[in-house]
């Protein structure tokens, strides 16, 4: 049985650079997210289409859908390794979201007061997609912005 390693991530990212390069220059991410869906009806159950269709759904901030794609690749991997890669890359895209969440909430005042009256609408309507942990830690979070105090450590 394959563990995950290094090598194990190497090799995934070096798969994903690989179709991605095939795809374009990567200036119009838009396009090229268009052409992995096409390639991606033609091969429903390839990891690498999926996850690399998931790394520029996540450069266009369409969170939800790289949630879906690279959870999807979590559930059916059958190599353990690449499980754990998709779970790698769903907990990176967990961390950006909460990173992008958190300026937000220092910087953006129209977010901040739509966040306050509906957290959870504000995130959908910003196209966020959370796990069931990222929720958890979304109600502290609200807790923590309803009451006007300083956003706990990590997320300053």
């Amino acid at each position: 049985m394959e563990t995950y390693s290094h090598y194990n991530r190497e090799e995934g990212w070096r798969r994903i650079c690989e179709i991605l390069a095939s795809e374009g220059d990567g200036t119009d991410l838009l396009a090229m997210a268009h052409r992995l869906t096409r390639q991606l009806v033609r091969s429903p159950r390839d990891p690498w289409l999926r996850l690399a269709r998931g790394v520029v759904e996540t450069d266009l901030g369409r969170f939800e859908q790289a949630f879906q794609d690279f959870a999807y690749v979590e559930r059916n991997a059958r190599m353990p390794w690449l499980k754990a890669f998709s779970r790698g890359l769903l907990n990176e895209l967990e961390r950006w979201q909460l990173s992008v969440l958190s300026t937000l909430l220092s910087e953006d005042r129209a977010f901040r007061t739509a966040f306050r009256a509906d957290a959870r609408k504000a995130l959908r309507d910003r196209g966020f997609c959370l796990s069931p942990m990222g929720h958890e830690l979304l109600g502290a979070l609200e807790r923590t912005v309803l009451r006007n105090t300083a956003l706990p450590p990590g997320l300053a």
